[in-house]
């Protein structure tokens, strides 16, 4: 959606304040822009370009600025200087997927308004000026003069601000290996869920059916998180958080349920058990209702973060009982576990957000997944070895019974010969 604004560009007397301009040549092909950043928070979203053009701007301190989770707009700013030969394209990428709206201004050549593009996650696939998760703008230098572009973003998730101008050469060639990462994640997720909804149809085991459902609410949910599903599945509809929540609240909901099959907790922990199931209706409610409002996201990162400890210490207290598949149980909670605390503290602006907050969180949960195949494994020869003992005893039992009868047999066929021998003299006796 490209569209001129009819404001005139500001002079250069009005920018000096502004950071420092990244300044483009054919020798670099990347410039991380966190330290030439200026930002602005609206508190209204009402405001226009109009109206923050002279507003006075935060220089960011950070290389990569993480404003946790805000209900404003914010405004963010740069100066780019074009050195490099003009045959080059270069192109700015938010490297997100998050940001509800995301409104881009480009100065037109005339210095008389700007160039604009409005897409986001809220808004169809088509907005986009490329066929991309990111968002990602082409920059259309036509001279070597200093330009000031700006953007506009809001968000009900966590807002960090991971932008970058590339050459499209070399953002080609770094989506490659991001892309082959993503795959082999998705990949090993949709194995697991064939795999083990083949059990289920096999065992007839509702434990595999959480199970499955554990990893569709995860994959469900990276679907969303990457943007991967609002670019290649439901493009033509707005990617709103709110699908996001309904798949995280399938994932914490199943892994309730699938901890509560696995540990046994009706048999051995009957008090948890009830607990886990009070606790299992509230997040139903809680993130139903908290999706139309501000809160959702807080809410949802609460409930993941004492959902989750509410599980470790369950599977800790079925390990002191000497339960032996929860050992495995126990190391696959602390990769979810990890990624959720940090994802979490990284959503509210805690922790920065870096290269293990995003590209980390399949590999942990794609071993956390693996370690809980095996703590599956395990309980399954847990439970063939409790049939075979069962089936031993029951065996030692039918011989012990099979020789009393017989015992008895032996007893009764002396009583039975000892009184025939004595029938011929009670007879004799009677006459």
């Amino acid at each position: 959606m490209i569209s001129a604004s009819k404001i005139s560009a500001q002079n250069n007397q009005n920018l000096k304040h502004i950071n420092n301009p990244v300044i483009l040549t054919d020798e670099n092909t990347k410039y991380p822009l966190g330290l030439h950043l200026e930002i602005f928070e609206a508190q209204t979203r009402e405001l226009t370009i109009e109206d923050v053009v002279e507003r006075e701007f935060t220089p960011s301190n950070k290389n990569l600025p993480n404003l946790g989770v805000k209900t404003s707009a914010i405004w963010v700013r740069f100066r780019v200087k074009n050195k490099s030969s003009l045959t080059q394209k270069w192109i700015l990428s938010l490297n997100d997927t998050r940001a509800g709206t995301v409104d881009f201004y480009f100065p037109q050549a005339d210095k008389k308004g700007f160039n604009i593009i409005k897409t986001g996650r809220f808004l169809p696939f088509s907005t986009r000026e490329f066929n991309h998760r990111f968002f990602v703008f082409s920059l259309p230098f036509t001279d070597n003069n200093e330009k000031t572009i700006y953007l506009r973003l809001t968000s009900k998730a966590g807002l960090v601000i991971p932008l970058n101008i590339y050459s499209l050469e070399t953002f080609l060639q770094e989506d490659k290996n991001n892309i082959l990462s993503l795959g082999i994640a998705y990949g090993t997720f949709i194995i697991m869920i064939g795999y083990n909804l083949f059990l289920f149809i096999s065992l007839k085991d509702k434990i595999y059916l959480h199970f499955v459902l554990f990893i569709i609410g995860y994959l469900w949910f990276r679907l969303c998180r990457d943007g991967i599903g609002h670019q290649l599945l439901w493009n033509n509809f707005p990617n709103y958080y709110e699908i996001q929540s309904l798949a995280l609240l399938l994932m914490l909901f199943s892994w309730i349920k699938f901890t509560q099959s696995f540990l046994k907790t009706k048999k051995y922990l009957p008090t948890i058990d009830r607990f886990l199931f009070i606790i299992s209706l509230v997040i139903v409610v809680a993130i139903i209702i908290s999706i139309p409002t501000k809160w959702n996201n807080i809410i949802v990162i609460f409930n993941g973060i004492v959902i989750s400890f509410i599980i470790l210490t369950t599977a800790f207290i079925r390990w002191r009982q000497r339960y032996k598949p929860s050992k495995y149980f126990l190391l696959a909670m602390f990769a979810p576990l990890l990624g959720i605390i940090i994802r979490s503290f990284s959503a509210l602006g805690f922790i920065p957000y870096g290269f293990y907050v995003e590209n980390r969180s399949n590999f942990t949960f794609s071993l956390s997944v693996l370690l809980f195949s095996f703590a599956l494994a395990d309980r399954i020869n847990l439970i063939q070895d409790e049939r075979e003992k069962a089936q031993n005893e029951a065996l030692k039992n039918a011989e012990l019974n099979q020789k009393l009868i017989q015992e008895q047999n032996i007893i009764l066929e002396k009583k039975l010969k000892k009184e025939q021998n004595n029938y011929p003299l009670l007879k004799k006796k009677r006459k």
